[in-house]
This record gives structure tokens, sequence and C-alpha cells, in this order.
């Protein structure tokens, strides 16, 4: 009793636990990244709706099958 009578420590400050010392908790963090899934779906998605505004069309190709350049044109719109 002496001793934390001289190191300065009282008898409350000797009865506390860890976890009343513990500090408090963060605040949680209000963006989590989406799963895997979530962000196949939605890349899907964007790719769906990037296809309907790029025109298609095709490249007239050489008999090895590389294309001619400048030979692009477009598909008639359906």
């Amino acid at each position: 009793m002496w001793a934390s009578h001289r190191l300065g420590i009282t008898a409350d400050m000797a009865t506390r636990t860890k976890e009343q010392e513990a500090p408090a908790p963060e605040a949680k963090r209000s963006f989590q990244f989406p799963s895997a899934v979530t962000t196949l779906v939605i890349v899907t998605v964007l790719v769906w709706i990037a296809a309907l505004f790029i025109p298609s069309g095709v490249y007239k190709e050489t008999p090895e099958g590389t294309p001619i350049p400048g030979s692009y044109h477009q598909f008639p719109p359906r």
C-alpha cells in the first residue's frame, strides 16, 4: 500500500481494467469498396451501354487475316 501511495497511484487507478482504459472506437468509414460480383456487374453494364453508342463495322483483311489500314467501313444501322 505504501509503495502505491509513493508512486501516486490511487485505489481507483489500481482497480481499473483494460476495457475501461481502451480508447473509444473510431467511427466507421462511410465508403466500402463493392464486392467482386458487384464490380463485375457494373463493368458489364457499362460495356453493354458503350456498345450501343460505338458504331459497328469491319476492316477488309488480307489473305493472312491482318486488317488493311484505311479499309474500315460501318455496317448500316438496323
